[in-house]
C-alpha cells in the first residue's frame, strides 16, 4: 500500500493506492486497486466487471495523478486497473 495525502477543495484528503509498480518490459507504471465486491445474485460476470470498472474509474484516475506527481521525472504512461478478488479478475481501466 502507498498512502498519499493532498490538499483538495479546502481540505486534506488521504488516498491509499493498493499497489503500484514499474513494468520494465513495457515501460509503464501501474496503479492497481483491489476490490472485494461480488456480483449480484442475478448479475452476469460481464455486467459485474462493467459496473466495477465504471464505479472506480474516477478513483483510479485520481490515484494515477497522485503517482505521476510523486514521480514527475518518470514521464511514462500510467496504466490503471482493478483486481476483483471475488472472481480473480484483473481489469484494466482506461483513463
Amino acid at each position: 500500500e502507498l498512502k498519499l495525502i493532498r490538499y483538495e477543495s479546502s481540505e486534506v484528503k488521504t488516498h491509499v493506492v493498493d499497489r503500484t509498480f514499474f513494468d520494465e518490459d513495457t515501460g509503464h507504471r501501474w496503479v492497481i486497486d483491489y476490490k472485494t465486491s461480488e456480483p449480484g445474485s442475478k448479475e452476469t460476470v460481464k455486467s459485474f466487471i462493467h459496473r466495477e470498472r465504471r464505479n472506480h474509474e474516477h478513483q483510479l484516475s485520481v490515484y494515477a495523478d497522485l503517482v505521476k506527481a510523486l514521480h514527475p521525472n518518470e514521464n511514462m504512461p500510467v496504466r490503471q486497473a482493478i483486481y476483483l478478488i471475488a472472481i480473480q479478475e484483473f481489469v484494466e481501466c482506461l483513463a
